[in-house]
């Protein structure tokens, strides 16, 4: 098996343009999709982050209330599913 390099997979993940991080409250509340942005800042690969949020929310509440329709307008380049 291929080793497991975190450094060069986050670099790749930073050279994408828009990331949609998609979670609870947990994920806003610890500032996730913010400290993503502010990486992405510093290593000189500028990150638009979008987050949509709901507290206590797990990922089958995000597809009932409609969160499936913002990944598929197509306006960003990856989703995370924090």
């Amino acid at each position: 098996m291929g080793e497991h390099h975190p450094v060069s997979a986050l670099s790749n993940f930073l050279k994408l343009a828009s990331v949609l991080f998609v979670g609870n409250s947990l994920t806003q509340g610890n500032d996730l999709p913010l400290m993503v942005e502010a990486l992405a800042r510093e290593g000189g690969r500028p990150l638009a982050v979008e987050t949509v949020t709901y507290g206590g929310a797990a990922l089958e509440d995000h597809w009932s209330r409609g969160t499936q329709e913002r990944i598929a307008a197509g306006r960003v380049k990856a989703v995370v599913d924090a």
